[in-house]
């Protein structure tokens, strides 16, 4: 299911922080059925992969420099926001060259981390 939304890009304007974010107007749990949902982010056409955070009963999405950069867009910018829910698997390619670097044990341990350890 897709949503969109218009909404305020909260962080420094100033462009000292490394980080804004996308406080979401509505709650997940109503739309995905879940808190924490893996989303597909798009900003001008821009997509990224990101997922939805809960902190202090808000619920928000990060949106570092380097998407606002390829977004065109910066704090206090009022943006329009699509959501889509990503079903998509996500991994990271382990290189062949780290893997024989690391040997058959450690080559092991990492193939079994969650995708965002391995990056």
């Amino acid at each position: 299911m897709q949503k969109q939304i218009r909404v305020k890009l909260e962080g420094d304007s100033s462009g000292k922080m490394e980080t804004a974010a996308i406080r979401l107007p509505f709650d997940t749990r109503d739309v995905w059925g879940k808190a924490r949902v893996p989303v597909k982010v798009t900003i001008n056409g821009y997509m990224w992969r990101s997922t939805v955070t809960n902190m202090d009963g808000c619920q928000f999405i990060v949106v570092t420099a380097g998407a606002r950069q390829r977004a065109g867009v910066k704090a206090d910018d009022v943006v329009n926001v699509m959501l889509d829910l990503d079903t998509e698997k996500r991994d990271v390619e382990v290189p062949a060259e780290l893997k024989k670097a690391l040997g058959v044990k450690l080559a092991e341990k990492l193939d079994a981390l969650a995708f965002t350890h391995k990056k």
